[in-house]
């Protein structure tokens, strides 16, 4: 897997029209892109990017971008994809970073949007949003604003959203943000902050070593029982050694 900060010079390649880099250790601030005019799709899922989250303000052309799971901070932009085509379906994830505040307003502009948001730290989403009947597959249209994000108080298992494939907003005692995932004392495991994979990783380091203690007691039961088992044949083919010089 690559890993590191991508180079400055990558933004020199000016003919660049999909950039793919997800599921690598890629990490530091995001490329600045915004002098590549004829990106159309960015795919950038399952890394280590951080900082804030690019406007992408830049590309009219623009129509996929993918940056889920990784460690963007702060809100939203109110330019996100100020250029793109409105009337075009448009395609983001941004699902399980550390994105805070309202889902803002200006979003309203597209027709047609798929949006997953879900495992952030959002706090609300304008409500003009809740009327965009044809956006993430007309899921809008029946469920509102549940169809972007669950609200705080609840969850939907995997999506965090409501839909028409299943997904419900259900109760969960724990759920301070919009569009969780997963109910429990930390909510979602991917996103939401470190407690969560701080815990399992002690419970991982836990069992292990306990499998290694198993283990080694174990080895240690077998040696000593076997070297028992030697020493009763040892004395068997003594005693059988003595027997035929009697006779």
């Amino acid at each position: 897997r690559l890993s590191g900060p991508i180079p400055d010079e990558f933004s020199r390649l000016m003919n660049l029209e999909t950039f793919s880099c997800s599921d690598n250790n890629l990490s530091g601030e995001f490329p600045d892109l915004s002098n590549i005019k004829r990106l159309r799709s960015i795919r950038a899922g399952n890394n280590k990017f951080s900082g804030s989250l690019p406007a992408f303000s830049s590309h009219p052309d623009l129509k996929t971008i993918d940056l889920s799971n990784n460690k963007f901070m702060g809100q939203i932009p109110p330019g996100f994809l100020t250029n793109a085509d409105v009337s075009e379906s448009v395609y983001v994830d941004l699902s399980s970073n550390y994105i805070e505040g309202v889902v803002p307003g200006e979003l309203a502009r597209f027709d047609k949007l798929t949006l997953y948001l879900k495992d952030n730290k959002i706090k609300g989403i304008d409500q003009s949003l809740c009327t965009k009947d044809l956006w993430n597959d007309g899921d809008v249209g029946t469920f509102q604003c549940d169809a972007i994000l669950c609200p705080s108080g609840t969850w939907a298992t995997t999506t965090g959203r409501a839909s028409k494939k299943g997904g419900q907003c259900m109760p969960c005692e724990y759920s301070d943000s919009f569009g969780l995932s997963a109910c429990n004392k930390y909510g979602s495991l991917r996103g939401i902050g470190n407690s969560a994979g701080s815990e399992f990783e002690r419970i991982g380091f836990f069992i292990t070593g306990l499998v290694i203690v198993c283990v080694a007691g174990f080895y240690i039961y077998r040696r000593m029982n076997g070297a028992k088992y030697e020493g009763v044949l040892l004395d068997y083919d003594s005693y059988s050694f003595e027997e035929s010089e009697f006779t």
